[in-house]
């Protein structure tokens, strides 16, 4: 009996297993088929005009990437484009503080996969892979109760300032992308054994991870730009910048009393601020941001104020006050003027007729009967 019941459960795993693997056959299947000729024939004519801070050309090592990102990477390069929406307008924006080329934003897809509180085996954190100690170089705080590499607009502003500081020691863009992400000494020593400074004579002599870097990141920019010609669909990300407030606050306050305040689930409060370690923001005299819904912006500054705190600022996205409209009965005297308002006319409104009427008698002018009068009056007046 035993031995029965050993064959079926084996026969059931053998059916199983055979189901699986021809759906992961099917899947990448269906996977390949998105790289035609025709899609290689593209790749080919439309890579040299990538936009990119450096000149791209046709390279069958880039090729290769692109490959990928179009069939067996291709519900990961979704996603991310996905997530674009979200974090491309904070990256472009620090960018553009800069000076420095909008196309760097890209980097980040490199970096990252725009996870924001993705950790490295080395110990590099955050959408653009800060090392602690080159953190604290442009004042990132790292500290119990927060890790900076993780926000997304402070991690922004600190890439900026770094690839914008690169850019004038090397004055190369390819020098500066590969200084990113192998140090800007070993950039240094590979010039030096080259005997020149062209990213095309120095690249043997710089480490292979640093010259794939470059070729992943010139087909992450062309497959961003052409995702659709390619066959590639965004995936939904369920978090949007136009529907969120960035605050300035400089008290302590919790998570679960920003929750219990505004409506907003702590999970998305962690989603939207995930450089807060334990759910806490820490009083700070310099400020700390905080990444709310702004349809929650309101609850929140009515929260804080009972609290008895008042400093607060809005960085992005302050919420629109809608001011009441004065509620005004106008009469129109007639279609070729001006309407004017009943009060400046009689100059007494229907309460104040109502108590003068007491010196007539209150059973020849009752409520019903005054109206009636007052009715009769307009009309005689139109």
């Amino acid at each position: 009996m035993k031995l029965m019941f050993l064959k079926r459960g084996s026969f059931l795993f053998l059916l199983l297993l055979m189901a699986y693997t021809g759906h992961s056959t099917e899947e990448t299947r269906n996977f390949n088929k998105k790289w035609t000729e025709a899609a290689e024939d593209f790749v080919r004519k439309s890579l040299p005009g990538t936009t990119i801070p450096f000149p791209a050309s046709y390279d069958p090592r880039v090729e290769k990437w692109v490959k990928m990102y179009m069939t067996r990477g291709s519900r990961s390069f979704e996603r991310m484009l996905g997530k674009t929406t979200y974090y491309f307008p904070i990256f472009e924006n620090a960018l553009t503080e800069h000076n420095l080329p909008e196309e760097l934003k890209y980097l980040a897809m490199v970096e990252s996969s725009l996870k924001p509180a993705i950790e490295s085996p080395v110990g590099a954190g955050g959408l653009w892979q800060f090392m602690p100690a080159t953190a604290r170089h442009y004042k990132l705080e790292m500290n119990e109760w927060k890790d900076d590499r993780f926000n997304p607009y402070h991690s922004s502003e600190a890439a900026a300032q770094m690839l914008s500081e690169l850019y004038q020691q090397f004055e190369d863009w390819q020098l500066v992308l590969a200084a990113y992400n192998c140090g800007p000494g070993r950039v240094r020593k590979a010039i030096k054994k080259a005997g020149h400074s062209d990213y095309r004579n120095i690249q043997s002599f710089l480490p292979k991870q640093t010259r794939d870097y470059l070729l992943k990141y010139t087909a992450t920019a062309f497959v961003s730009e052409h995702y659709s010609s390619l066959g590639l669909v965004p995936s939904k990300f369920d978090l949007e910048r136009e529907k969120t407030s960035v605050l300035k606050v400089y008290e302590w306050l919790s998570f679960s009393s920003i929750s219990d305040a505004t409506g907003t689930n702590i999970e998305k409060l962690k989603r939207l601020n995930p450089s807060y370690k334990l759910g806490i923001i820490p009083k700070n005299d310099a400020g700390n941001l905080l990444v709310i819904p702004s349809s929650s912006a309101l609850s929140f500054e009515e929260y804080y104020q009972k609290r008895g705190l008042e400093s607060i600022a809005y960085v992005y996205g302050k919420p629109k006050r809608l001011q009441p409209e004065p509620k005004t009965t106008e009469y129109w005297a007639s279609a070729y003027v001006r309407p004017v308002a009943s009060s400046s006319i009689f100059q007494i409104n229907l309460q104040g007729l109502l108590s003068w009427s007491h010196s007539w008698g209150k059973s020849l002018f009752s409520t019903i009967k005054l109206r009636n009068f007052f009715s009769s009056q307009l009309k005689f007046w139109v």
